[in-house]
């Protein structure tokens, strides 16, 4: 795959990419430097041969946050690849979202440029972007804004976004009260196939023919309905079957036999903390294979800096979405927020606090806008009516359907299962639990 075309770097220093220059003539490809916005203009109208433009964002030519929408935008949209300071997980985020094709971190890869470089001059714009509202990049767009503040969630992150890069199989681990499914979602935004599809799968309800059909065997299976490129994610992997798993380790097998490296990312969820490798439901050699690359993310509730600071930055998002003027939160509700347990995680925090600033009058979220917010610790007193494990699982799952207002993913994040689950388990005992208004 050639570049059919010359390329434009943009960069503060501009002597800091020529090692590259080489490098990139020896393969028939010109390069043309910018120091400035000003410069990309002038460089753009004379040389029309330009394909694709690289901004360097370790060393930026100006400082405004939308540097790369300007850049894009000057340069017709054509493909344009963003070199990111190391780890840093947010401007990565910010650079795709705002129109980066493709990134890449320093210190700065001449091949792995041009490699990206290659994809991106052979990307379809258009249909790109389409793939991307399809995997729902507002959704993994909303938290990626905040930056956390607890040392132990900066280290996670930063480790998520090196990973991300790669193509060996990822084990994302949390307590049960917490859902990992969106830092899933934030692996496949950060990899090279964000523009590819994002299936989300239940290990629990996985079979041995459903495994096989999806796994792709060095061409894509086009009865499947799974393409061979993307992320597939599968959550509650602990509960995958022993057949699956030895589907799965076949699958490596071969890939290894082969030299094979598809372009399907494998991400497994697991709401356990594991000490050891040992556990009944995984077969030794597959648990050594998943648990090998694990990042493990603590639970809100254990990040007390990261609930105040996360929260401010709700009520900042919207203040802005419902045009209101509420830039603080009083001391009632801080501590109300901090004794809370958090069983729904992040999103029960965005959803406590977008329903606040809806209420509140001031420019200040108290302790009332919040509702009939409580200071719990995610405990329900069960009556029950028999001693069978059946009925105290449906006792179980309509109180916390009650609990929650009736929320399916609240509830699911309660009882520690998926949304997938919760919504088999009302139907087996006829739940049709309607939301209080």
């Amino acid at each position: 795959m050639q570049i059919q075309g010359d390329i434009l770097i943009i960069s503060g220093q501009g002597d800091t990419l020529f090692s590259i220059h080489d490098f990139f003539r020896s393969r028939q490809i010109n390069i043309y430097s910018a120091e400035s916005i000003q410069e990309v203009r002038l460089v753009l109208e004379a040389k029309k041969s330009i394909v694709a433009t690289v901004v360097d964002l370790c060393r930026p030519p100006q400082h405004p946050e939308n540097i790369v929408e300007e850049l894009a935008i000057k340069s017709g949209f054509k493909p344009l690849i963003a070199i990111i300071p190391q780890s840093d997980i947010y401007t990565v985020v910010h650079a795709i979202k705002q129109g980066a094709h493709d990134y890449i971190m320093a210190p700065l890869d001449q091949s792995e440029l041009l490699q990206a470089l290659r994809n991106a001059t052979h990307l379809s714009l258009r249909e790109s972007l389409l793939n991307a509202r399809r995997n729902g990049w507002d959704r993994e767009g909303a938290l990626l804004d905040f930056t956390p503040k607890s040392p132990v969630m900066r280290e996670r992150m930063q480790k998520l976004a090196i990973t991300a890069r790669s193509a060996t199989p990822l084990t994302l681990m949390t307590d049960p009260h917490s859902d990992v499914t969106d830092y899933a979602r934030l692996v496949h935004f950060l990899s090279i196939n964000r523009f590819e599809p994002f299936v989300h799968l239940d290990g629990q309800f996985m079979t041995i023919n459903h495994i096989k059909s999806i796994l792709p065997r060095q061409k894509l299976r086009d009865n499947t309905g799974i393409p061979d490129r993307g992320t597939l994610f599968f959550y509650n992997a602990l509960s995958l079957p022993l057949a699956c798993q030895h589907a799965l380790l076949d699958y490596w097998d071969e890939q290894e036999r082969l030299y094979y490296q598809p372009e399907l990312r494998l991400v497994f969820g697991i709401n356990q903390r594991l000490s050891e490798r040992r556990h009944p439901r995984l077969d030794s050699e597959f648990a050594d294979q998943i648990l090998a690359n694990v990042i493990e993310f603590p639970p809100l509730s254990s990040r007390p800096e990261d609930i105040i600071a996360m929260a401010y930055y709700w009520i900042e998002f919207y203040a802005r979405k419902y045009n209101k003027e509420i830039n603080e939160l009083d001391e009632s509700a801080k501590n109300a927020l901090l004794s809370h347990s958090w069983p729904g995680d992040y999103w029960e925090l965005a959803n406590l606090v977008e329903r606040g600033v809806l209420f509140c009058q001031t420019d200040t979220l108290r302790l009332e806008d919040l509702g009939d917010f409580k200071q719990k610790k995610n405990a329900i007193e069960l009556v029950l009516p028999s001693l069978q494990l059946e009925c105290a699982e449906q006792v179980l799952i309509d109180q916390a359907l009650r609990g929650n207002d009736g929320n399916i993913s609240r509830a699911a994040s309660t009882l520690g299962v998926s949304r997938g689950t919760l919504y088999n388990k009302m139907k087996k005992y006829g739940l049709e639990y309607q939301k209080e208004r």
